[in-house]
């Protein structure tokens, strides 16, 4: 018999829109004052309960507002938005 060979699961219509929603939520954090250049975001746990998603949607999310410079994150520490900039270019 010949193994089936895996296929990368395609992104449904509804785990786009969940990553979206995580998008929105971080963002209306920054834009109420609750998130601020260089903070820690909340945990993956608490954003999937605070959202009613699954921690791999709260993943994607992230990773998309990783992509869009929204957020920073480093191997084995929690996602943070970016530290502010000075006008030189350097980071405070």
């Amino acid at each position: 018999m010949k193994a089936k060979a895996k296929r990368a699961r395609e992104p449904r219509s509804l785990d786009i829109q969940a990553a979206e929603q995580v998008v929105r939520h971080v963002a209306v954090l920054i834009e109420r004052g609750q998130l601020h250049p260089g903070d820690r975001l909340p945990a993956e746990r608490e954003l999937a309960q605070d959202l009613g998603v699954s921690r791999p949607t709260i993943r994607a999310g992230l990773q998309t507002l990783a992509a869009m410079g929204v957020t920073a994150s480093r191997r084995g520490r929690a996602p943070s938005s970016p530290p502010a900039r000075r006008a030189s270019g350097r980071a405070r």
